[in-house]
């Protein structure tokens, strides 16, 4: 015999009911047709990739040619100082017509010979004077530290003339005599290298 089902119930009918209202009611998620497609986000991202790694090949070929620049900036300047001198050189030779005899190569050669003999000649002179004057700083350096100990105690005394409180003098003083001390020591250390 066949197995009769229990009767439906007023509450079941409700939930049934109920549930049938709420996939009535209920929406369908869509994604908005104006979002970008994921082709397009991916396209994005490897355009960007593409622009990130060609700033850093130019970023790295400019850096590497700031030495190259560098130098062609300076032998402008300098053919821009020797030139006058180049003149000079083959002044007497075009009066004469004898201009094969003193090309603008051998001119400039000559003019940048003379430069460097002038400047030579110009530290040679001097760096005994300069390494006797930082010998000499090297030397005071301790009566310089003396110094601004006698004027970091200056200082103290006014403090407490003013009475200021015993922290911010600390803390000025700590900071005085750190600076004083970083100055002294770069000076000193670069002096005496």
């Amino acid at each position: 015999m066949a197995e009769e089902l229990p009767p439906e119930t007023e509450k079941t009918r409700a939930s049934r009911q109920e549930l049938r209202e709420r996939q009535k009611n209920a929406r369908r998620v869509y994604l908005d047709p104006s979002s970008p497609s994921v082709r397009s986000i991916v396209r994005v991202v490897v355009v960007t990739l593409i622009l990130l790694f060609v700033a850093g090949s130019v970023q790295t070929i400019l850096t590497s040619l700031a030495g190259l620049f560098f130098m062609i900036v300076l032998s402008i300047f300098f053919a821009y100082l020797i030139d006058p001198i180049v003149k000079v050189i083959r002044q007497p030779f075009k009066v004469r017509n004898l201009e094969r005899l003193m090309p603008r190569s051998a001119a400039i050669v000559i003019a940048y010979v003379l430069v460097f003999l002038i400047v030579g000649a110009a530290i040679a002179n001097l760096a005994p004077r300069v390494g006797e004057q930082a010998r000499e700083f090297g030397t005071n350096i301790p009566q310089y530290i003396q110094t601004f100990r006698e004027r970091s105690n200056d200082i103290n005394r006014r403090f407490d003339r003013l009475r200021v409180p015993d922290e911010v003098q600390a803390e000025l003083n700590k900071q005085v005599t750190d600076i004083g001390a970083y100055v002294t020591a770069s000076l000193g250390s670069s002096v005496l290298l």
